[in-house]
């Protein structure tokens, strides 16, 4: 069933922490009076040197042959007509993808080159996120501009996020979170079919629209055969490693010796163990760890020598030297 968009919502940020997707009309003001394909392309082009990804097709590459259809590549300004080349692919609806971090900050890193998105993210999200997240939030805004029946494959997201469609169609689909799914203490996304038991949900999203897809709903992005699409995407929010805090007990409490279950240990991509801080604190502030997430750590942390009381009031302690750090470091920090 295709979803039709809601009313304007002037307030975001009332989605946030929500488990619905939510298709709404909302302009993006910086863009008023500007081509989107001509300004994504342009924005492209400039920043090829530092961390543009591109999705290019071989006939783009002129008689090289160096890249094979739909190979992923990293294209900097050192060629700057093989950049061009694959960016006038998109802009007249050919096959090809192209993506770009504009921005991407937490509380201890900041980093971005799009002046106009950290406006809209102050304005819009800053202050929510703040009272939202009490251990500090990330958020990062990536620029998407494909053609063709380009398709990102079903997968998940750690935070909510906003998908700002700025011209072309984009269909996508979501698979709505199961309460099941949405009420887990513990979490990773090695059980990405378990999230698509609910049938899905599919969006057709066009200019001057917003998709809100929640924190770890499966979803699938398709561009339409013809179409330049140009969109962004904000994914904010402060997914917690387990094995972050579990490091972090280790350093401050070096007489006791803690151990994790081995599929609680595991480093790879998908299967990383996280918690949700925030979805614990909807009742306001906390003088320590939200008793509903303390006492699911305190199952699976083992500790020897120590009881259970003692490590509830570790991760207390943990929980409000967070809280007045606010140092979250994003859902990948180094080392991870």
């Amino acid at each position: 069933m295709t979803m039709r968009p809601t009313s304007t919502v002037n307030d975001l940020s009332s989605l946030l922490l929500t488990t619905e997707p939510k298709l709404l009309d909302y302009p993006m003001p910086f863009l008023e009076g500007q081509d989107a394909v001509k300004w994504a392309a342009n924005i492209c082009y400039k920043n090829a040197r530092t961390g543009l990804l591109i999705q290019a097709m071989r006939s783009a590459f002129a008689k090289t042959g160096a890249v094979d259809d739909n190979s992923v590549v990293y294209l900097e300004s050192s060629n700057p007509q093989m950049v061009k080349a694959v960016l006038s692919r998109i802009s007249n609806g050919i096959a090809g993808h192209a993506a770009l971090e504009l921005l991407n900050f937490n509380n201890t890193e900041k980093m971005h080159r799009f002046d106009e998105g950290r406006e809209f993210y102050e304005q819009v999200f800053e202050k929510a996120l703040k009272k939202a997240h009490p251990l500090g939030h990330y958020a990062k805004i990536n620029l998407w501009f494909s053609a063709s029946e380009h398709v990102y494959e079903a997968h998940c997201d750690l935070a909510d996020g906003f998908l700002f469609q700025l011209a072309g169609r984009k269909r996508v689909k979501v698979w709505p979170l199961t309460e099941e799914c949405a009420n887990r203490a513990l979490f990773d996304h090695s059980d990405i079919s378990i999230r698509q038991t609910l049938p899905c949900q599919e969006f057709e999203l066009g200019p001057r629209q917003v998709l809100f897809i929640p924190g770890s709903a499966v979803h699938e992005v398709t561009v339409e055969s013809g179409f330049s699409s140009v969109s962004l995407s904000f994914h904010i929010g402060s997914p917690f490693p387990l094995l972050s805090l579990f490091r972090d007990l280790k350093r401050t409490n070096r007489d006791l010796t803690f151990e994790l279950p081995e599929e609680l240990s595991k480093i790879e991509k998908q299967e990383i163990t996280f918690f949700q801080p925030s979805r614990f604190c909807l009742d306001g502030e906390q003088n320590g760890m939200p008793a509903a997430l303390r006492d699911q750590l305190v199952n699976v942390i083992q500790v020897d020598g120590c009881t259970d009381e003692k490590l509830a009031q570790l991760l207390d302690s943990w929980w409000v030297e967070k809280s007045q750090l606010q140092n979250y470091a994003g859902p990948y920090p180094r080392g991870e």
